[in-house]
Formats: structure tokens, C-alpha cells, sequence
């Protein structure tokens, strides 16, 4: 019980102080995703630097920061794997909500953002589509502080990914897409936390506690589900 205890912890340790991510802090584990397709209206994707918290302590790290002012995924699995070594083996958290009908949506949210390190796109099982598809006026290149998501009030928000306006180091930014629509298909990869400013409704919704590893149950390595 102790070690679920201390690996539900290590899950959810981010603490969230907006919805652009200003002042989050993630745990330095990162974990896995899938879904057989995600839509979403104004969409921006970002490079971002993060505050990232291990035992040695806190850490500057870079991820894509996806931004949805709204999100739907037809499926979608989340999960984080901890090797607690000797007798208690490796036990992986797994959260899953889906139904049997292809392209009909099982999560929903308003103003929706992931922290992506790596993510990749397959061809099965969803005949729907596969890759990225970007509509309406799409920018490339653009600087991240300058992408637009979500509104308030009817007026976009100023930098909705937080990117910081100063990358002193880089060149003074990073690359972004800004998009007016976009979807992604049969898309699994590695994430570090994801926020959601709501109200966002989740269907069918299942949370396991697995004593098994992320190889045999993790969410990159089971099919995509619906």
C-alpha cells in the first residue's frame, strides 16, 4: 500500500498556478500517451522550457507545449510506470476512456495543453486518418510567445503557451505552429503533464494499477484504443 501510495505521488506531483503553465513544476518522470485521433479549433504548438523536480533537485528541460482552446480524442490512455525494485517489482498507473465506436469522442475539454516530449503517428488501427492535418491559416516558424489558442471574452489571449518572452540563450526564441484547426491521428508518444482549464467530460473512464511494466502495459506499447 505504501508503494501505491508513493507512485500515485510521483504521478500527479505537478502543481499547476495557471493554465498557461507559469509556475508548474513536473516530476522529472515523464509518462506515456495514445489516442486514435484528437480535433481541436485554434490549435498552437510550441517549444517551451519547464521546471523539471527530481531528488538531485530542480532542472531546466524543453518540451512541446500543445495548445487546444477546445479538444475532443476519440480514445485516449495515459500512463506512468515506477521500478520500485526487490519483492515490489515495477507497478504502472493506467487511466483509459474509450467506447467501441470509431470517430465518436471520448474526452472532451476547453482550453486543453500537453507538454510533449516525443510523440509519433501509425497507420492502424484507425482508417480515419494518420499523421497531422493542420486547416484554415497556418503559420510556421512563428515564435512561440506570439501563438494564439484560446479566447477571453472574444479577445485572444496574450501568450497562452507562457512561452517566455527572453531565450537569451537561443537566439531570442524558439520555432511554433499556429493553426485555425487541426487534427492529429493514431498518435502516441511521451508526456510530462497535461492541463486542462475545463469543463471537460471523460467517458468511460478506467484507472488501473498494474503490477506490471510500461514494456507489457504501458500506452505506447498496446493498441490504440477508441
Amino acid at each position: 500500500m505504501a508503494a501505491l501510495v508513493g507512485l500515485g505521488s510521483q504521478m500527479w506531483a505537478g502543481r499547476v498556478m495557471g493554465l498557461g503553465g507559469l509556475g508548474l513544476v513536473v516530476q522529472d518522470q515523464k509518462a506515456q500517451f495514445n489516442t486514435a485521433r484528437l480535433h481541436t479549433t485554434n490549435v498552437g504548438f510550441g517549444i517551451v522550457p519547464i521546471t523539471s523536480r527530481s531528488t538531485s533537485g530542480d532542472s531546466t528541460k524543453y518540451a512541446l507545449r500543445m495548445g487546444f482552446a477546445n479538444g475532443a480524442l476519440d480514445g485516449f490512455c495515459l500512463s506512468q510506470s515506477k521500478d520500485f525494485g526487490g519483492v515490489l517489482g515495477t507497478w504502472t498507473i493506467r487511466l483509459t476512456s474509450r467506447d467501441t465506436v470509431t470517430n465518436s469522442y471520448d474526452v472532451a475539454g476547453q482550453n486543453v495543453q500537453f507538454d510533449v516530449t516525443s510523440a509519433s503517428s501509425a497507420g492502424t488501427p484507425n482508417t480515419s486518418g494518420n499523421g497531422i492535418t493542420l486547416a484554415g491559416n497556418v503559420a510556421l516558424g512563428v515564435a512561440p510567445q506570439t501563438i494564439t489558442t484560446w479566447q477571453s471574452g472574444g479577445v485572444d489571449v496574450t501568450n497562452p503557451l507562457d512561452a517566455p518572452e527572453d531565450y537569451t540563450a537561443i537566439d531570442g526564441r524558439l520555432f511554433g505552429i499556429d493553426s485555425d484547426v487541426g487534427d492529429l491521428y493514431n498518435v502516441k508518444g511521451d508526456i510530462y503533464d497535461a492541463i486542462i482549464q475545463g469543463p471537460i467530460n471523460i467517458k468511460g473512464l478506467k484507472i488501473e494499477v498494474l503490477h506490471d511494466t510500461a514494456a507489457n502495459v504501458g500506452c505506447k506499447n498496446i493498441p490504440i484504443v477508441y
